[in-house]
């Protein structure tokens, strides 16, 4: 508030945190409350390649290309006279973002000598044997240590030799429906705490 009344920008991020797969995941809708008390024009950006740049569990900086397109999304006067709903609506119409498909369009490299390096971090179920954790990594290779799958992930972000998950995206979503579907319905996840 402070900032806004010294009439300066401010810039936040609704999602809240970095994707694991390079899609939106969901986004705070504490956002249209914030929009609705600065009631100031909103812009909103998007940006494109930035997970495949410098994806949440790489180390190193992979070279390749990053676009950012601007939206005017809200101008204040017209603020006052939504409801929350509706900017939440609105900025859900937005805040999509895929960059796997963006990247089937774009067909980019993007250059690193260590490309799956890390992966091993996000994709923790072998969707061959479905064993936890038995995926390793090296450069620009995968393989599983039960199993012995094994896939290569190109300069594009496709999976060589791996046709059942042709991606990084796909494979990671193949493990959260794997896991909803063998979540027991009464599970409970509860723990001995001292409160101070």
């Amino acid at each position: 508030m402070r900032i806004i009344r010294k009439e300066k920008a401010v810039s936040i991020a609704p999602e809240g945190r970095l994707s694991a797969s390079g899609t939106l995941e969901s986004f705070h809708f504490s956002t249209a409350k914030l929009i609705k008390k600065l009631a100031v024009d909103v812009i909103f950006n998007h940006i494109n390649g930035a997970y495949l740049t410098y994806p949440k569990w790489a180390k190193d900086i992979r070279r390749g290309r990053v676009e950012v397109e601007f939206k005017h999304l809200f101008k204040a006067e017209e603020i006052p006279l939504l409801s929350e709903e509706e900017i939440n609506e609105r900025i859900a119409q937005v805040i999509q973002y895929d960059d796997f498909a963006w990247q089937e369009d774009k067909q980019i490299s993007y250059r690193s000598k260590k490309r799956a390096e890390g992966l091993e971090y996000i994709l923790i179920r072998c969707p061959k044997c479905h064993n936890l954790y038995t995926i390793q990594t090296k450069k620009d290779k995968l393989w599983c240590t039960s199993c012995h799958l094994e896939a290569q992930l190109d300069e594009k972000y496709q999976f060589i030799s791996h046709e059942q998950l042709p991606n990084i995206r796909d494979w990671y979503l193949y493990q959260k429906e794997y896991e909803s579907k063998n979540i027991p319905n009464d599970y409970i996840l509860k723990s001995k705490v001292i409160l101070k």
